[in-house]
């Protein structure tokens, strides 16, 4: 029983480290387009 309590906690584990990259990559992504924006701005000002 043991080794499959193991299974579900590295599939757990998993899901967590798959939910925290997407979030990053959501935040680096708006923190990219944020830049752009910003350069645009100082291009047309």
């Amino acid at each position: 029983s043991s080794s499959k309590e193991l299974v579900l906690n590295s599939a757990e584990m998993i899901k967590k480290q798959q939910l925290q990259m997407r979030n990053f990559s959501q935040i680096k992504q708006s923190m990219i387009q944020s830049e752009q924006k910003v350069k645009i701005g100082i291009r047309l000002g």
